[in-house]
């Protein structure tokens, strides 16, 4: 797994285009998220992968 200070590095590929923003990121992970909590991932689970500290941020 990428980890997302890997992915929007300054001088990284993805950071240096502008057609992909951090927002484009962001929404991304959310996507991802929610695919991995529609296929019965745990929330902890989840939360882990996100990096979030808490469930609650997680469910948000």
């Amino acid at each position: 797994m990428l980890a997302r200070n890997r992915i929007l590095r300054p001088g990284s590929a993805i950071s240096s285009d502008r057609a992909v923003t951090r927002r484009d990121i962001h929404q991304l992970c959310h996507a991802h998220a929610i695919e991995l909590i529609n296929s019965g991932v745990s929330i902890e689970v989840v939360r882990r992968r996100l990096g979030h500290a808490s469930t609650e941020t997680t469910k948000i």
